[in-house]
Formats: C-alpha cells, sequence, structure tokens
C-alpha cells in the first residue's frame, strides 16, 4: 500500500498549483475556476486570470512535501521520445490490485454499491500520439470507462486546457459544465518520466498521475480527490491508486 501510507510527491506539488473556486454560481452557469502554477505565473487564458484562494488543505500539504526530504527533480516542457513511446498502447485495469478505488468514488457521490460496481468494471484505455501534432507528448486517449456509454476520445495537450462535458456526470457533476485543467511532464528520481494532470471541476479538486513499472508492462495511476464543500472550502482529501496491464497485440479501439 505503498501509493496510500505517503502519496507520490508529485501529488503533493499539484496542490500548490491549485486555487479554490468562487462560491457565487450563476443559477444557469457554471463556476467559473482557475489553476495557478507553482512558479506563480497565471496562464494567459481568460478562465485562468483570476487568483484565488488556495484549497484549505494546500498549507499542511506544503509542509508535508518540504519536510519530506524527497520529491519532484524538475519539471519538464515535454518527456523523451522514447519516454513518450513507451505510453503509447492499449491498457487494460486490473482491477484487483486497486488501491482505495471503491472509497475514491464514494468521495464523488456514488453509493457504496455502485463505487464497487464501477470499481470493479472492465476498463480500458488506448494512449496514441495526437494525429497532425508536432507537440512530443500530448496524446490521444481512447477510454472505455465500462460504464456501457460506448467509448470517449479526448486529446490531452500540455498546459492548460478545458473539457467540456454535457452533464450527468458520476465524476464530474450532473449539470453542463467544464473541467479546467492543466497537463505537464514531472521527473521523478525513482520513476522518471510522470505525466500529471491537475484538474479543478465543478464538485472539487483533482489530480492524475501516471507513471510506467515492470519495464513499461504496467501503467500506475495514482489520483487524489478533494470535494469541494458547501461553503466552497476543501473537504477530505482521497487517494487511490490503480493498475493498467499493457496489452501486446490488440485491435484499435474505434475500429
Amino acid at each position: 500500500a505503498r501509493h496510500l501510507l505517503y502519496p507520490a510527491p508529485p501529488l503533493f506539488l499539484s496542490l500548490r498549483r491549485m486555487s479554490s473556486c468562487l462560491n457565487a454560481i450563476a443559477a444557469t452557469t457554471t463556476a467559473a475556476y482557475c489553476l495557478i502554477r507553482v512558479t506563480g505565473r497565471q496562464s494567459t487564458s481568460s478562465h485562468y486570470q483570476r487568483q484565488l484562494a488556495t484549497p484549505p488543505q494546500s498549507r499542511t500539504v506544503q509542509q508535508r512535501f518540504q519536510s519530506s526530504g524527497s520529491g519532484v527533480v524538475a519539471a519538464m516542457a515535454a518527456p523523451a521520445a522514447e519516454s513518450e513511446a513507451t505510453f503509447v498502447g492499449r491498457w487494460s485495469r486490473r482491477s484487483e490490485e486497486s488501491i482505495n478505488a471503491v472509497a475514491y468514488l464514494q468521495a464523488h457521490g456514488l453509493t457504496p454499491e455502485k463505487a464497487a460496481e464501477r470499481a470493479a468494471a472492465p476498463y480500458e484505455q488506448e494512449w496514441r500520439r495526437t494525429p497532425g501534432s508536432t507537440e512530443d507528448g500530448e496524446f490521444l486517449i481512447l477510454t472505455d470507462p465500462g460504464t456501457g456509454r460506448g467509448v470517449r476520445s479526448l486529446v490531452y495537450p500540455l498546459g492548460d486546457w478545458e473539457e467540456p462535458f454535457a452533464g450527468k456526470s458520476e465524476l464530474f457533476g450532473q449539470e453542463p459544465g467544464k473541467v479546467f485543467r492543466h497537463t505537464t511532464w514531472e521527473e521523478h528520481p525513482t520513476w522518471g518520466h510522470v505525466h500529471l494532470t491537475e484538474s479543478v471541476t465543478p464538485v472539487g479538486w483533482e489530480t492524475t498521475q501516471r507513471h510506467l513499472e515492470d519495464g513499461g508492462m504496467k501503467m500506475i495511476m495514482d489520483r487524489t480527490y478533494t470535494p469541494k464543500m458547501p461553503d466552497g472550502s476543501g473537504g477530505d482529501k482521497v487517494s487511490s491508486s490503480e493498475t493498467f496491464a499493457r496489452i501486446k497485440v490488440f485491435k484499435p479501439m474505434d475500429q
């Protein structure tokens, strides 16, 4: 349970980049959210111009990170070409190896029964280099999360980006809106390249990091979620870890 006893340093670092959200939400619109970089520089995108209060847990998280004596060595704009290539392929979740996945889903509002069902459902992803893109480290990710809604396709660019959703989302809320994300690569002294995405959603703050193990045959996905409470503050943070195995021979998910 190494991922839960002391979550990976990028999880701590990521919370230093994220801000709180606005409490005032218009009746027919989605709240505006913001990501603050660890460097203190804000994005030029209009969606990231407001500097908002940091989540209430971030001070404690920063202290733990600074006192740990370990952490991310350096932030990277993009991985080496060979590192990018190792992420490309199809991956299948090994649900029996998941740690705290049910609690993670319950924290998003799922019932214990529904959370257990989702955590055990078949879940596959196919990672591809984004067609036509010249940016190393950018991926097109196809996902079948086992919800019965089919395969979804999403480009993960580097830097700030947005993901609109149509509502009725188990992770983002029932109303249509947007998730504000920031994706980068971090260099870890043990794992090497870590693919890190920080997100601000209508219901809270999330960080997802992925790294490879077992000679590139396993992808470990560590997630942390801080729910947004009714008063706009952050609730109790929940972490989970899931293991994905590489599928050596496969048919593309969109065929």
